[in-house]
Protein backbone atom coordinates (compact mmCIF):
# COMPACT_ATOMS: atom_id res chain seq x y z
CA UNK A 1 0.00 0.00 0.00
CA UNK A 2 1.63 3.38 -0.61
CA UNK A 3 0.99 7.04 -1.59
CA UNK A 4 1.19 9.47 -4.45
CA UNK A 5 0.54 12.49 -2.17
CA UNK A 6 3.05 14.49 -0.59
CA UNK A 7 1.83 14.73 2.89
CA UNK A 8 3.94 14.12 6.06
CA UNK A 9 2.86 12.23 9.18
CA UNK A 10 3.42 14.43 12.44
CA UNK A 11 3.48 11.43 15.14
CA UNK A 12 3.58 13.01 18.13
CA UNK A 13 4.15 11.11 21.30
CA UNK A 14 2.86 12.31 24.93
CA UNK A 15 1.84 11.30 27.86
CA UNK A 16 3.31 8.78 29.96
CA UNK A 17 5.86 5.60 28.41
CA UNK A 18 3.18 3.83 27.46
CA UNK A 19 1.09 6.21 25.85
CA UNK A 20 4.02 7.37 23.74
CA UNK A 21 4.73 3.78 22.65
CA UNK A 22 0.87 3.64 21.12
CA UNK A 23 1.30 6.65 19.48
CA UNK A 24 4.94 5.95 18.23
CA UNK A 25 3.84 2.46 16.68
CA UNK A 26 0.81 3.02 15.25
CA UNK A 27 2.10 6.29 13.57
CA UNK A 28 4.91 4.57 11.89
CA UNK A 29 2.93 1.86 10.74
CA UNK A 30 0.92 3.88 8.79
CA UNK A 31 3.63 5.80 7.21
CA UNK A 32 5.26 2.56 6.46
CA UNK A 33 2.03 1.08 5.29
CA UNK A 34 1.16 4.53 3.06
CA UNK A 35 4.94 5.51 2.44
CA UNK A 36 4.90 8.87 4.05
CA UNK A 37 7.61 10.74 5.07
CA UNK A 38 7.66 11.51 9.18
CA UNK A 39 8.91 13.50 12.24
CA UNK A 40 8.27 11.66 15.44
CA UNK A 41 8.18 14.35 18.44
CA UNK A 42 8.77 13.18 21.34
CA UNK A 43 8.70 16.22 23.88
CA UNK A 44 10.34 16.04 27.50
CA UNK A 45 7.99 17.26 30.05
CA UNK A 46 6.52 16.29 33.05
CA UNK A 47 4.94 13.20 31.57
CA UNK A 48 8.19 11.47 30.51
CA UNK A 49 11.98 13.52 31.04
CA UNK A 50 13.73 11.23 29.19
CA UNK A 51 14.47 11.74 25.73
CA UNK A 52 13.70 9.41 22.52
CA UNK A 53 17.39 8.45 21.98
CA UNK A 54 17.88 7.83 25.76
CA UNK A 55 15.64 5.11 25.40
CA UNK A 56 16.01 3.82 21.87
CA UNK A 57 19.01 4.11 19.50
CA UNK A 58 18.72 6.33 16.51
CA UNK A 59 16.12 5.72 14.43
CA UNK A 60 13.44 8.11 12.63
CA UNK A 61 13.72 12.04 12.87
CA UNK A 62 13.03 13.20 16.09
CA UNK A 63 12.29 16.67 17.04
CA UNK A 64 11.21 17.67 21.28
CA UNK A 65 9.07 20.54 21.00
CA UNK A 66 5.98 20.70 23.20
CA UNK A 67 2.44 21.00 22.24
CA UNK A 68 2.70 24.31 23.79
CA UNK A 69 5.16 25.34 21.01
CA UNK A 70 3.69 23.85 18.40
CA UNK A 71 0.60 26.18 18.90
CA UNK A 72 0.15 28.26 16.14
CA UNK A 73 2.72 26.43 13.56
CA UNK A 74 0.20 23.41 12.61
CA UNK A 75 -2.69 25.92 10.90
CA UNK A 76 -2.42 23.69 7.42
CA UNK A 77 -2.04 20.65 8.84
CA UNK A 78 -5.17 17.96 9.36
CA UNK A 79 -5.09 17.60 13.47
CA UNK A 80 -6.02 13.57 14.72
CA UNK A 81 -6.26 13.99 18.05
CA UNK A 82 -6.16 11.98 21.31
CA UNK A 83 -8.78 14.53 23.10
CA UNK A 84 -9.39 18.23 23.04
CA UNK A 85 -7.24 19.52 25.88
CA UNK A 86 -4.78 18.78 23.18
CA UNK A 87 -6.65 20.81 20.37
CA UNK A 88 -7.29 23.77 22.68
CA UNK A 89 -3.41 23.97 23.54
CA UNK A 90 -2.61 24.34 19.60
CA UNK A 91 -5.45 26.30 18.93
CA UNK A 92 -6.91 23.85 16.16
CA UNK A 93 -10.10 22.10 16.16
CA UNK A 94 -11.00 18.78 17.86
CA UNK A 95 -10.94 15.79 15.22
CA UNK A 96 -10.55 12.40 16.66
CA UNK A 97 -7.34 10.18 16.09
CA UNK A 98 -9.80 7.43 16.62
CA UNK A 99 -12.43 7.78 13.68
CA UNK A 100 -11.57 5.98 10.60
CA UNK A 101 -12.31 2.37 9.35
CA UNK A 102 -8.90 0.99 7.91
CA UNK A 103 -5.94 3.07 6.12
CA UNK A 104 -7.41 3.14 3.02
CA UNK A 105 -10.63 4.92 5.18
CA UNK A 106 -7.84 7.14 6.27
CA UNK A 107 -5.85 7.48 3.07
CA UNK A 108 -9.57 8.17 1.41
CA UNK A 109 -10.81 11.00 3.65
CA UNK A 110 -7.60 12.25 4.57
CA UNK A 111 -4.54 11.99 2.33
CA UNK A 112 -6.44 13.31 -0.42
CA UNK A 113 -6.45 16.92 0.76
CA UNK A 114 -2.40 16.72 0.28
CA UNK A 115 -1.86 18.26 3.80
CA UNK A 116 0.47 17.55 6.16
CA UNK A 117 -1.01 15.07 9.21
CA UNK A 118 -0.43 15.89 12.92
CA UNK A 119 -1.20 12.50 14.50
CA UNK A 120 -1.20 12.82 17.82
CA UNK A 121 -3.29 9.04 19.78
CA UNK A 122 -2.48 7.88 23.46
CA UNK A 123 -3.72 4.48 22.41
CA UNK A 124 -3.40 2.61 19.11
CA UNK A 125 -6.14 3.41 16.48
CA UNK A 126 -8.17 0.28 16.28
CA UNK A 127 -8.16 1.16 12.02
CA UNK A 128 -4.35 0.47 11.69
CA UNK A 129 -3.42 -3.20 11.82
CA UNK A 130 -1.90 -4.84 14.80
CA UNK A 131 0.98 -7.03 12.51
CA UNK A 132 2.03 -3.63 11.00
CA UNK A 133 2.31 -1.74 14.43
CA UNK A 134 4.09 -4.81 16.01
CA UNK A 135 6.29 -4.67 13.12
CA UNK A 136 7.63 -1.36 13.66
CA UNK A 137 7.95 -2.48 17.94
CA UNK A 138 10.48 -4.50 16.40
CA UNK A 139 12.31 -2.03 14.32
CA UNK A 140 12.60 0.37 17.32
CA UNK A 141 16.07 -0.83 18.75
CA UNK A 142 16.58 -0.26 22.91
CA UNK A 143 19.60 1.28 24.27
CA UNK A 144 21.90 -1.77 24.87
CA UNK A 145 21.95 -0.62 28.78
CA UNK A 146 18.08 -1.21 29.15
CA UNK A 147 18.18 -4.66 26.32
CA UNK A 148 21.18 -5.12 28.59
CA UNK A 149 19.82 -4.93 31.98
CA UNK A 150 16.77 -6.78 30.91
CA UNK A 151 18.12 -10.06 29.85
CA UNK A 152 20.69 -9.83 32.44
CA UNK A 153 17.83 -9.44 35.01
CA UNK A 154 15.78 -12.31 33.42
CA UNK A 155 18.64 -15.08 32.87
CA UNK A 156 20.64 -14.45 36.87
CA UNK A 157 17.65 -13.71 38.83
CA UNK A 158 14.63 -15.45 37.47
CA UNK A 159 16.37 -18.17 35.32
CA UNK A 160 12.75 -20.27 34.97
CA UNK A 161 9.16 -19.50 33.28
CA UNK A 162 7.86 -17.00 36.03
CA UNK A 163 4.52 -15.00 36.46
CA UNK A 164 4.23 -10.95 36.47
CA UNK A 165 2.47 -8.99 38.53
CA UNK A 166 1.72 -5.20 37.61
CA UNK A 167 1.12 -3.02 40.42
CA UNK A 168 0.05 0.61 39.07
CA UNK A 169 -0.20 2.96 41.84
CA UNK A 170 -0.10 6.43 42.25
CA UNK A 171 -2.75 8.58 40.04
CA UNK A 172 -4.26 5.53 38.59
CA UNK A 173 -5.06 2.70 41.23
CA UNK A 174 -5.43 -0.05 38.83
CA UNK A 175 -4.52 -3.85 39.09
CA UNK A 176 -4.51 -5.80 42.29
CA UNK A 177 -3.77 -4.71 46.37
CA UNK A 178 -1.65 -5.98 48.66
CA UNK A 179 -3.66 -8.21 50.31
CA UNK A 180 -4.63 -9.14 46.87
CA UNK A 181 -1.41 -9.74 45.58
CA UNK A 182 -0.28 -11.76 48.75
CA UNK A 183 -3.36 -14.38 48.12
CA UNK A 184 -2.18 -14.89 44.86
CA UNK A 185 1.27 -15.60 45.39
CA UNK A 186 0.77 -17.84 48.47
CA UNK A 187 -1.82 -19.45 46.69
CA UNK A 188 0.79 -20.89 44.22
CA UNK A 189 4.25 -21.17 46.65
CA UNK A 190 6.29 -23.31 43.97
CA UNK A 191 5.45 -20.05 41.19
CA UNK A 192 8.18 -17.86 40.22
CA UNK A 193 6.89 -14.33 40.67
CA UNK A 194 8.12 -10.91 39.51
CA UNK A 195 6.39 -7.82 40.72
CA UNK A 196 6.81 -3.79 39.37
CA UNK A 197 5.03 -1.11 40.70
CA UNK A 198 5.41 2.70 40.66
CA UNK A 199 5.31 2.57 44.30
CA UNK A 200 8.64 1.45 45.99
CA UNK A 201 5.84 0.01 49.22
CA UNK A 202 3.92 -1.88 46.79
CA UNK A 203 6.96 -3.89 45.07
CA UNK A 204 8.44 -4.31 48.96
CA UNK A 205 5.39 -5.90 50.55
CA UNK A 206 5.36 -8.48 47.14
CA UNK A 207 8.46 -9.06 47.93
CA UNK A 208 8.42 -10.24 51.34
CA UNK A 209 7.00 -13.76 50.10
CA UNK A 210 9.55 -15.98 49.18
CA UNK A 211 8.56 -16.98 45.30
CA UNK A 212 8.42 -13.26 44.36
CA UNK A 213 11.21 -11.18 43.13
CA UNK A 214 11.59 -7.49 42.23
CA UNK A 215 14.15 -5.31 40.71
CA UNK A 216 15.73 -2.58 42.81
CA UNK A 217 15.64 0.79 41.74
CA UNK A 218 17.33 4.61 41.84
CA UNK A 219 14.23 6.14 41.15
CA UNK A 220 10.18 6.36 41.06
CA UNK A 221 7.85 8.52 39.55
CA UNK A 222 7.60 11.89 41.73
CA UNK A 223 4.73 14.46 42.57
CA UNK A 224 4.75 17.67 40.58
CA UNK A 225 3.12 19.20 43.35
CA UNK A 226 4.05 17.86 46.90
CA UNK A 227 1.76 18.89 48.86
CA UNK A 228 -1.34 17.36 46.54
CA UNK A 229 -2.08 13.60 46.43
CA UNK A 230 -1.60 11.97 43.56
CA UNK A 231 -4.61 12.45 41.39
CA UNK A 232 -5.06 16.32 42.72
CA UNK A 233 -5.80 17.91 39.66
CA UNK A 234 -3.03 19.48 38.08
CA UNK A 235 -1.72 21.56 35.43
CA UNK A 236 1.03 20.05 33.01
CA UNK A 237 3.67 21.41 30.86
CA UNK A 238 1.25 22.56 28.33
CA UNK A 239 -1.63 23.98 30.77
CA UNK A 240 -3.97 20.81 30.77
CA UNK A 241 -5.36 20.11 33.72
CA UNK A 242 -5.35 16.41 34.73
CA UNK A 243 -6.13 14.11 38.20
CA UNK A 244 -2.37 13.45 37.78
CA UNK A 245 0.05 15.27 39.86
CA UNK A 246 3.09 13.81 38.20
CA UNK A 247 6.33 14.40 37.18
CA UNK A 248 8.56 11.44 35.89
CA UNK A 249 12.12 12.21 35.82
CA UNK A 250 14.14 10.40 32.80
CA UNK A 251 15.81 8.34 35.34
CA UNK A 252 12.29 6.95 36.88
CA UNK A 253 11.02 6.30 32.93
CA UNK A 254 14.32 4.43 32.68
CA UNK A 255 13.76 2.50 35.27
CA UNK A 256 9.82 1.86 34.40
CA UNK A 257 11.64 0.74 30.71
CA UNK A 258 13.70 -1.96 32.00
CA UNK A 259 10.76 -3.09 33.97
CA UNK A 260 8.03 -3.49 31.47
CA UNK A 261 10.59 -5.24 29.02
CA UNK A 262 10.92 -7.92 32.05
CA UNK A 263 7.43 -7.67 32.56
CA UNK A 264 6.74 -8.79 29.02
CA UNK A 265 8.84 -12.15 29.07
CA UNK A 266 6.13 -13.14 32.04
CA UNK A 267 2.79 -14.59 32.37
CA UNK A 268 1.33 -11.60 33.41
CA UNK A 269 -1.65 -12.12 35.79
CA UNK A 270 -5.04 -10.41 35.72
CA UNK A 271 -5.62 -7.19 33.57
CA UNK A 272 -5.07 -3.49 34.73
CA UNK A 273 -6.08 -1.89 31.93
CA UNK A 274 -3.35 0.44 31.85
CA UNK A 275 -1.43 0.87 28.79
CA UNK A 276 2.10 -0.06 30.68
CA UNK A 277 0.67 -3.55 30.70
CA UNK A 278 -0.89 -3.50 27.22
CA UNK A 279 2.31 -2.80 26.00
CA UNK A 280 4.57 -5.26 27.87
CA UNK A 281 1.92 -7.94 27.00
CA UNK A 282 2.63 -7.06 23.06
CA UNK A 283 6.20 -7.28 23.40
CA UNK A 284 6.21 -10.47 25.21
CA UNK A 285 3.84 -12.12 22.03
CA UNK A 286 5.72 -10.39 19.27
CA UNK A 287 9.20 -8.54 20.17
CA UNK A 288 10.80 -10.50 23.26
CA UNK A 289 14.24 -9.83 24.06
CA UNK A 290 15.03 -13.39 25.80
CA UNK A 291 13.59 -16.62 24.73
CA UNK A 292 11.59 -18.28 27.60
CA UNK A 293 9.20 -20.44 27.95
CA UNK A 294 5.85 -19.14 30.46
CA UNK A 295 4.43 -21.15 32.45
CA UNK A 296 1.67 -23.36 31.51
CA UNK A 297 -1.18 -22.40 33.69
CA UNK A 298 -2.64 -18.96 33.65
CA UNK A 299 -3.21 -17.53 37.01
CA UNK A 300 -6.74 -16.06 36.82
CA UNK A 301 -7.44 -13.88 39.91
CA UNK A 302 -10.26 -10.83 39.34
CA UNK A 303 -8.86 -7.31 40.85
CA UNK A 304 -11.74 -5.89 42.55
CA UNK A 305 -11.42 -2.39 41.67
CA UNK A 306 -11.62 -3.87 38.36
CA UNK A 307 -15.07 -5.14 38.87
CA UNK A 308 -15.91 -1.65 40.77
CA UNK A 309 -14.81 0.18 37.25
CA UNK A 310 -16.78 -2.42 35.00
CA UNK A 311 -19.81 -1.82 37.31
CA UNK A 312 -19.57 2.48 37.77
CA UNK A 313 -19.06 2.11 33.55
CA UNK A 314 -22.42 0.38 33.11
CA UNK A 315 -19.99 -2.28 31.58
CA UNK A 316 -21.89 -5.03 34.05
CA UNK A 317 -25.23 -5.90 34.66
CA UNK A 318 -26.61 -7.21 38.03
CA UNK A 319 -27.30 -10.89 36.68
CA UNK A 320 -24.13 -10.42 35.16
CA UNK A 321 -21.72 -10.34 38.20
CA UNK A 322 -24.00 -12.40 40.87
CA UNK A 323 -21.77 -15.42 39.71
CA UNK A 324 -18.43 -13.66 39.78
CA UNK A 325 -19.84 -12.75 43.82
CA UNK A 326 -20.70 -15.79 45.02
CA UNK A 327 -17.47 -17.76 42.92
CA UNK A 328 -15.57 -15.20 45.52
CA UNK A 329 -17.32 -16.17 48.19
CA UNK A 330 -17.03 -20.02 47.55
CA UNK A 331 -13.19 -19.79 46.87
CA UNK A 332 -12.55 -18.24 50.39
CA UNK A 333 -12.40 -14.59 49.27
CA UNK A 334 -15.53 -13.72 51.55
CA UNK A 335 -14.75 -10.71 52.39
CA UNK A 336 -13.75 -9.10 48.88
CA UNK A 337 -17.14 -11.00 47.86
CA UNK A 338 -19.37 -9.07 50.79
CA UNK A 339 -17.74 -5.96 49.95
CA UNK A 340 -18.28 -5.78 46.16
CA UNK A 341 -21.78 -6.98 46.84
CA UNK A 342 -22.66 -4.21 48.74
CA UNK A 343 -20.44 -1.74 46.34
CA UNK A 344 -22.41 -3.45 43.90
CA UNK A 345 -25.70 -2.60 45.16
CA UNK A 346 -24.98 1.08 46.14
CA UNK A 347 -24.24 1.43 41.95
CA UNK A 348 -26.93 -0.38 41.10
CA UNK A 349 -29.29 2.02 43.43
CA UNK A 350 -27.83 5.27 42.00
CA UNK A 351 -27.94 4.08 38.59
CA UNK A 352 -31.83 3.43 39.09
CA UNK A 353 -31.94 -0.39 38.94
CA UNK A 354 -34.28 -2.45 40.41
CA UNK A 355 -35.06 -5.28 39.21
CA UNK A 356 -34.99 -9.56 39.39
CA UNK A 357 -30.92 -9.31 39.58
CA UNK A 358 -30.62 -6.34 42.03
CA UNK A 359 -32.92 -8.60 44.46
CA UNK A 360 -30.97 -11.31 43.97
CA UNK A 361 -27.74 -9.72 45.14
CA UNK A 362 -29.97 -8.20 48.29
CA UNK A 363 -30.47 -11.64 48.92
CA UNK A 364 -26.94 -13.33 48.44
CA UNK A 365 -25.40 -10.12 50.57
CA UNK A 366 -27.45 -10.98 53.61
CA UNK A 367 -26.81 -14.89 53.27
CA UNK A 368 -23.07 -13.91 53.52
CA UNK A 369 -22.90 -11.39 56.17
CA UNK A 370 -25.33 -14.17 58.16
CA UNK A 371 -22.49 -16.22 57.52
CA UNK A 372 -19.74 -14.30 58.66
CA UNK A 373 -21.69 -13.11 61.74
CA UNK A 374 -23.23 -9.67 60.58
CA UNK A 375 -26.78 -10.41 61.63
CA UNK A 376 -27.15 -6.20 61.75
CA UNK A 377 -26.24 -5.74 58.29
CA UNK A 378 -27.60 -8.88 57.39
CA UNK A 379 -30.97 -7.89 58.37
CA UNK A 380 -31.03 -3.90 56.71
CA UNK A 381 -30.42 -6.24 53.22
CA UNK A 382 -33.13 -8.64 53.35
CA UNK A 383 -35.57 -6.35 54.54
CA UNK A 384 -34.91 -4.36 51.46
CA UNK A 385 -35.16 -7.31 49.50
CA UNK A 386 -38.71 -8.74 51.15
CA UNK A 387 -40.16 -4.70 50.23
CA UNK A 388 -38.97 -5.38 46.58
CA UNK A 389 -40.50 -9.06 46.26
CA UNK A 390 -42.87 -9.61 49.58
CA UNK A 391 -43.76 -12.99 49.73
CA UNK A 392 -40.79 -14.96 48.62
CA UNK A 393 -40.22 -17.37 51.38
CA UNK A 394 -36.60 -17.92 51.44
CA UNK A 395 -36.10 -14.30 52.27
CA UNK A 396 -38.89 -14.58 54.86
CA UNK A 397 -36.69 -17.24 56.11
CA UNK A 398 -33.71 -15.46 56.10
CA UNK A 399 -35.43 -12.47 57.54
CA UNK A 400 -36.45 -14.30 60.38
CA UNK A 401 -33.15 -15.78 61.28
CA UNK A 402 -31.77 -12.16 61.39
CA UNK A 403 -34.06 -10.65 63.52
CA UNK A 404 -33.64 -13.83 66.28
CA UNK A 405 -30.04 -13.08 65.76
CA UNK A 406 -30.15 -9.03 66.37
CA UNK A 407 -32.49 -9.55 69.38
CA UNK A 408 -35.32 -8.58 67.08
CA UNK A 409 -37.15 -11.74 66.51
CA UNK A 410 -40.90 -11.33 64.83
CA UNK A 411 -42.63 -14.46 64.20
CA UNK A 412 -43.38 -14.61 60.12
CA UNK A 413 -45.58 -16.51 59.01
CA UNK A 414 -44.56 -17.54 55.08
CA UNK A 415 -46.93 -18.44 52.20
CA UNK A 416 -46.89 -22.00 51.24
CA UNK A 417 -47.80 -20.18 47.58
CA UNK A 418 -44.51 -18.38 47.38
CA UNK A 419 -41.35 -20.73 46.11
CA UNK A 420 -38.13 -19.58 45.06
Amino acid sequence: MSSSHHSQLLIYCDGGFGNRLNALFSGLALAQALQLPHTVFWPRNNWCQAGYTDIFEPGPVVDERTLGTLAGTLDGCVPLLHDKLGSDVLKLPFASAYGYTSIDDFAQRVLSTGRDIFFYPAVMPAWIPMDLVTAQMRVCVYQPAISGAVISFIQQRIGQPFYGLHLRRTDLGVGYSDEEVSEIVQAHPQARFFVCSDDPMAEALAAVHPNVVRREKQAYVEKRNGGGNWTAATADDDGRVYHSNIDRTAASVLEAVIDMLILAHSEIVGYSGSTFQNIARLYGLHAPLVTLHRPENEIAYLAQNTLVRQLRSGALAPTACIGVFVALYEVGRKEAAIELEAAALEIFKHQGLNDSGVFILHYNLAAHLLNVGQPYRARLYLEAASRMMSGHAPTLQLLELARMRTGGYVAVKLDDRSEA
